[in-house]
């Protein structure tokens, strides 16, 4: 498809639209962190939900004062309604897809999967409000492009090209190929080593950690950086339990950005994000400010768009270490091709590579492979 096709296919659906088109009733299947994020989002939409559907819903339990139901508790009148079914749990792909037949076995023949939602909240982080998408993208068009030559397999190259054409014409479905969830971080076929030196950029709840012990065995330090509050007293309870298996740990309570300030943090959305819009005030430190003369070998960055930026802020130490990078790339349209092009610039002899493991573009990670540790 030429440049030419694509621009005519551009499209400028977006979140907001799509949300308006629901059927008046919605329950949202998963009433755990992406189950919490939807609500919030639809409630900031205008939109209420009757309840939520969870496999592990106690007796009479509620979730933001409206209920919680198993699926094979929920009362008739709920069914008689029709509700949409919105499915918001990142699970595999066979997995999910056997959970949403079951769903619709129970009687819900209406069920969308929440990221066809989410995928249409990703946008250009750099483009200006003026600027309509064809535009944008024909300005962009030869970095795209270029960018695409840098990867070094057919897979990360077929993948990128299914990113950026699903970006631009908002046709979602089906359009990536998804790696098995369990590979996340610890992608196969690419000679992605051991690592025992690392630095967790949305360090969550431990899940990483966790993940990095059961492939790689004990690791010598740990440096995780969470600026949720409440994930940051899990996650250091977790350490605490776990501190032999990691080594040397240490815990920032804050974000990660371009530089050490202070910024505001919108907790709205459920996962919560850097945003001049936020509700609360954060601490954001820049990585090369607080990690000095510490061996690294594997950063990983999971930072709902700040990643570009976070980048930016740890070049000193990337420069020094070339540690291995795993990095999301599908909070905003451009950091796709972006952040590929900023390592590259570096001259570190990096590899790229991207994969993928979840549905409409979401949970897309580039590994930029350190030649250095081979």
């Amino acid at each position: 498809m030429t440049i030419e096709q694509l621009l005519d296919k551009i499209s400028e659906k977006n979140f907001s639209q799509e949300i308006s088109k629901l059927p008046q009733h919605i329950l949202i299947y998963g009433a755990g962190a992406f189950g919490k994020e939807i609500y919030m989002l639809l409630k900031n939409h205008n939109r209420s939900v009757m309840g939520f559907i969870d496999r592990s819903a106690a007796k009479n339990q509620e979730l933001f004062k409206v209920p919680v139901w198993s699926l094979e508790n929920i009362p008739d009148s709920i069914i008689d309604c029709s509700p949409v079914v919105v499915f918001a749990i990142v699970m595999d792909k066979t997995e999910r897809l056997n959970v949403i037949n079951s769903i619709k076995q129970a009687g819900f023949s209406n069920v969308i999967e929440a990221q066809s939602l989410r995928c249409l909240m990703v946008e250009p982080a750099d483009r200006e409000i003026t600027c309509d998408l064809k535009t944008y993208y024909k300005q962009r068009w030869d970095k795209i492009e270029k960018t695409s030559k840098i990867f070094e397999d057919c897979m990360s190259e077929k993948l990128y090209w299914e990113n950026v054409i699903a970006h631009m014409t908002k046709e979602y479905s089906g359009c990536i190929t998804e790696c098995p969830m369990q590979e996340q971080y610890f992608p196969k076929n690419i000679g992605w080593g051991t690592h025992h030196y690392i630095v967790d950029c949305g360090a969550y709840i431990g899940d990483t950690a966790q993940q990095l012990i059961n492939k790689n065995g004990k690791l010598n330090r740990y440096i995780g950086i969470e600026p949720n509050l409440n994930n940051f007293i899990r996650l250091s309870t977790y350490c605490k339990t776990m501190s032999e298996q990691l080594g040397e740990v240490t815990l920032f309570p804050c974000g990660v950005s371009g530089q050490t300030l202070h910024t505001t943090f919108n907790t709205g959305t459920g996962s919560g994000c850097i945003s001049e819009n936020g509700d609360q005030q954060i601490s954001c430190v820049a990585l090369d400010d607080i990690i000095q003369n510490q061996k690294i070998d594997l950063i990983k960055m999971d930072i709902e768009g700040a990643e570009l930026d976070a980048l930016n802020s740890a070049k000193n130490m990337i420069a020094k270490y070339c540690p291995d990078l795993a990095i999301c790339v599908y909070h905003n349209t451009n950091h796709i091709w972006d952040i590929p092009k900023l390592i590259d610039s570096w001259n570190l002899g990096y590899k790229f590579y991207l994969r993928c493991y979840n549905a409409f573009t979401m949970e897309t990670v580039l590994y930029a492979k350190s030649n250095k540790r081979e």
